[in-house]
């Protein structure tokens, strides 16, 4: 179980970086927050776990502190 608790984390990761590798890049929209990151790694955890649900509530300087 941990070995595969593990390697989902591992691969979870490795898509991160693959599918935006930009992910580092701090614009005025993306504010580079654990909250932007955690998230964005969730939906890729999701992809093994799919039957855990994710969601972020979101509010964003630039938008008056609304969601975009």
């Amino acid at each position: 179980m941990n070995n595969l608790i593990k390697d989902i984390i591992y691969s979870s990761i490795k898509n991160l970086f693959k599918n935006q590798p930009e992910i580092f890049v701090n614009t005025d929209q993306t504010n580079l927050t654990e909250w932007n990151l955690s998230h964005h790694l969730s939906n890729e955890i999701k992809r093994y776990i799919f039957w855990l649900d994710n969601d972020l509530d979101v509010t964003k300087r630039n938008y008056r502190n609304n969601r975009p």
